[in-house]
């Protein structure tokens, strides 16, 4: 061979073996994403009854600040405090959106991970949360203390999902977070024999100002608008949107007959206002209601509580007078505990005059009236008004029971101090909430579980011995469960 075809084989070996070189040496490159986390508190509370939901307060959707902690597979990613945390906007279920921006977090693409986010951490917990290593250590931390459980913007809450970004382009993970607390909503009242109807129903706003249930002098739609800023004025209401039968006032069905083109009249819409009924009966003047057993500790990411230690005892939660019920929360996460919530009971039982005002949410109707109506608080009888306009004698103030009427029982009630006789003086009376798991079928938990909502309705129902000897007898009902005496002990 030439020495110049051996040098040219030479060099066309070199560059075949460097080019099968660098081809080996190449590694792939990863994508990443700068991803958002947003943060979305449950708007619903699941009542612990009749499976029906109402909707969280705003401070109790409050997230303040966060921990999030991002694992692939077993290893750590990020555990990191974001204490500056401020609302984007609200969701479809219109509940506040939180977010932690992209500039924070980059991940792998099409890699699957595992988000963790607890709300409103303790202050003193930061460190503890930052230098966990694995999921399991999360278990380990103990949230609460003191009055940690009292103050409902800054509730525990608790959320996990697993993610993989599969687009680059603003990529967010929206992590849903639960309430860790339960919340119970208590009245306590009486209903003792002997209770008599002196006046009622009726009605009147909340202010006290209108009476509802009263025929006045002819107002002008100027003063009705004024009155009443969200009123309607009906010129031509078919017969197809209001039937006979659907207005009542009182326990009084109301005929409103109708001009040959319609029913003429205002409608108020969801306008809230006070069912009142007068009565002569006993009634539990309450001077202290502490409860005890409330807890305050819970680890967040597991259902368990703290048995033994930071029960609160003796806390007397705030009364709310519109809705006559006290709201307290607890960190309850189990099905049974050895230590129920107890509430305790002090005051003096009276025989008295009372008014009991029921909170009533409806579409509401205002009638220009014909005929006079005569008013008897006590009759069943139908009453009847043709409406029109341009008659001059009076308006006629009416509920309509439509599919958006709602009622709220255990309203604020007054006592009349003129008419006050002391029956009996009751000392620290107690009973325990302890709701049943299907007694009836429409109790859903044994025991105060985390994120449900109890209504506790507690009714004296017997008299008390005279002097009292620490025992009462009342009635308990806590969300559709059966009602069962139960004796302060």
């Amino acid at each position: 061979m030439k020495l110049r075809n051996l040098i040219s084989s030479i060099a066309i070996a070199l560059a075949i073996f460097s080019s099968c070189t660098d081809e080996n040496i190449i590694e792939p490159t990863t994508s990443t994403a700068k991803v958002s986390i947003a943060l979305q508190p449950s708007a619903i509370i699941m009542k612990a009854g009749d499976g029906t939901t109402q909707w969280a307060t705003n401070e109790e959707l409050s997230v303040n600040d966060c921990i999030l902690a991002i694992f692939k597979g077993d290893d750590k990613v990020l555990v990191k405090y974001y204490g500056d945390l401020s609302e984007i906007g609200t969701s479809e279920v219109s509940t506040p959106l939180y977010r932690i921006e992209a500039g924070e977090i980059e991940l792998d693409m099409n890699t699957p991970y595992h988000v963790m986010v607890i709300g409103n951490p303790g202050a003193n917990l930061v460190s503890s949360y930052e230098s966990c290593t694995t999921k399991a250590a999360f278990k380990e931390i103990w949230e609460g203390k003191d009055t940690y459980a009292f103050d409902p913007s800054n509730l525990l809450k608790f959320g996990e999902l697993d993610a993989t970004i599969t687009e680059a382009a603003n990529p967010v993970i929206t992590v849903p977070l639960t309430q860790v607390a339960a919340r119970i909503n208590l009245r306590v009242t009486t209903e003792l024999p002997g209770k008599t109807l002196v006046k009622g129903p009726y009605y009147e706003s909340l202010d006290g100002k209108i009476e509802l249930d009263s025929l006045v002098k002819t107002l002008t739609d100027a003063e009705i608008e004024r009155l009443f800023p969200g009123a309607e004025k009906q010129q031509n209401i078919s017969g197809e949107s209001i039937k006979n039968g659907e207005f009542y006032y009182g326990n009084r069905k109301v005929t409103a007959g109708k001009m040959s083109n319609g029913y003429k009249g205002y409608k108020i819409p969801n306008y809230q206002a006070y069912k009142i009924h007068e009565y002569r009966k006993y009634v539990l003047e309450i001077k202290t209601l502490k409860i005890d057993n409330i807890r305050t500790r819970a680890i967040a990411v597991e259902p368990a509580q703290d048995e033994n230690t930071y029960l609160i005892m003796g806390y007397e939660p705030t009364l709310n007078s519109l809705l006559g019920q006290y709201v307290f929360y607890t960190y309850e996460r189990v099905d049974q505990t050895s230590s129920p919530l107890t509430v305790v009971i002090s005051g003096d039982l009276y025989q008295a005059n009372v008014k009991e005002k029921t909170l009533v949410t409806t579409d509401w109707w205002i009638f220009n009236a014909k005929n006079k109506v005569s008013l008897d608080y006590k009759g069943s009888d139908e009453l009847s008004v043709e409406t029109g306009w341009g008659f001059s004698e009076t308006y006629f103030f009416a509920e309509s029971k439509g599919d958006n009427w709602q009622e709220v029982e255990g309203g604020e009630t007054i006592v009349d101090d003129g008419e006050k006789e002391l029956k009996a003086v009751v000392d620290k009376l107690s009973f325990t909430i302890e709701p049943k798991k299907g007694i009836p079928e429409t109790c859903h938990t044994d025991g105060v579980i985390h994120g449900n909502l109890y209504d506790v309705n507690a009714k004296m129902v017997k008299m008390p011995p005279i002097p009292t000897e620490n025992s009462l007898d009342v009635e308990i009902k806590s969300y559709g469960t059966v009602n069962v005496d139960f004796g302060f002990n």
